[in-house]
């Protein structure tokens, strides 16, 4: 039996065009985020994943060998994913790298 579906051509997915947030805006999320309750106790994660670009399973899988004070740097080594668990690598090889820290 032959798959009728076989010469059919399936739709490219489109990427979507990021948003990305003005100066001024990162730059009222930072004087106001110690203000907000819910961000309060997870204001350095906060302020490390808006001022690196870290994702929030980046974020979450950072361990103190990842941070690097002497020389200002992060190292993405591995993400956590939505089924809670460490995964090596991050998520795809673009994603391991080393970030600076702005002080």
């Amino acid at each position: 039996m032959e798959n009728p579906a076989q010469d059919v051509t399936l739709p490219k997915k489109r990427k979507r065009e990021m948003a990305v947030w003005t100066l001024v805006q990162v730059n009222y999320i930072l004087r106001e985020a110690p203000h907000i309750a819910r961000v309060t106790r997870c204001l350095i994660g906060f302020q490390i994943g808006l001022l690196a670009g870290l994702i929030q399973g980046e974020i979450l899988a950072l361990r103190w060998k990842d941070i690097d004070f002497d020389n200002n740097i992060i190292n993405i080594r591995q993400t956590l994913t939505q089924k809670a668990e460490i995964k090596a690598g991050a998520k795809n090889e673009s994603s391991v790298r080393s970030v600076f820290i702005p002080r």
